[in-house]
């Protein structure tokens, strides 16, 4: 396991957790939560018109999720990873590259900041989901009709204790000091000076050329999609001056 820090603009930076290990031993939720992906996938391709607007419709909704939620959701748990550091006999230090003009200072405040935000939000937000999903069991009785409110706050509780978890796992490695700071120069060549530029103007740093050299530096096929989903959220949600170094996605 190893963490990529990509800043987007120099305000707004994206955390990626590259985990190439396989880990077999999943637990009883994340085997349901296979099990329904397994069915949902089927759904999206099954001829009944509902089902396959209903798939639509609810990847789109997953596709909103914040962007920081699926960082934190890639991150596996504490206990998974002392298991597999535990079966091999490696150290358990964990390598963070970083573009050098971003400095290691910054990238500890990056990950204890995002700890520090989310930790108990997605620790809440997973409580009210689970308590939620009982109140939508009269909809259960409705006949051919599924208890889409139910499931969708399942999806919910689920999707909270995956970030949950991860946040836990980061804060375990920033107060036991296990993080070891990489400066990259493949990310230097691909950022330029663009990091150093002194410019007030939080200005979007990545085009379609970076994204694609960044890509092919990290070389794992979620990250792009996870790039990009980053991207649009925070071009809709920041008020950010757009150069010509700026991306419509």
């Amino acid at each position: 396991m190893k963490f990529y820090i990509i800043p987007i603009t120099k305000k707004r930076h994206f955390l990626y957790c590259c985990q190439k290990s396989v880990i077999s031993n999943l637990s009883l939720i994340d085997r349901f939560a296979n099990k329904v992906n397994n069915i949902w996938g089927k759904w999206g391709n099954s001829e009944t018109k509902w089902k396959k607007k209903l798939v639509k419709i609810g990847n789109q909704m997953i596709d909103r999720l914040p962007y920081e939620e699926w960082t934190l959701k890639n991150v596996p748990s504490h206990e998974k990873m002392h298991e597999i550091y535990k079966m091999k006999g490696i150290q358990n230090k964990v390598t963070v590259h970083y573009p050098t003009s971003f400095g290691p200072e910054k990238v500890i405040f990056t990950i204890s900041d995002l700890v520090k935000r989310k930790i108990m939000f997605h620790k809440r937000r997973m409580i009210f989901s689970i308590i939620g999903a009982p109140f939508t069991l009269p909809v259960a009785l409705i006949p051919i009709i599924p208890n889409i409110p139910g499931f969708y706050l399942l999806f919910r509780a689920y999707s909270h204790w995956k970030a949950f978890h991860g946040a836990q796992h980061l804060d375990y490695l920033l107060k036991n000091n296990l993080f070891n700071l990489s400066a990259s120069s493949s990310l230097d060549k691909v950022y330029g000076t663009s990091l150093q530029n002194t410019n007030n103007h939080d200005t979007l740093l990545l085009n379609t050329t970076r994204i694609y050299t960044i890509s092919k530096i990290i070389d794992n096929k979620d990250f792009q999609t996870h790039l990009e989903r980053a991207i649009r959220q925070i071009q809709k949600d920041s008020s950010l001056r757009i150069s010509d170094l700026s991306i419509s996605l």
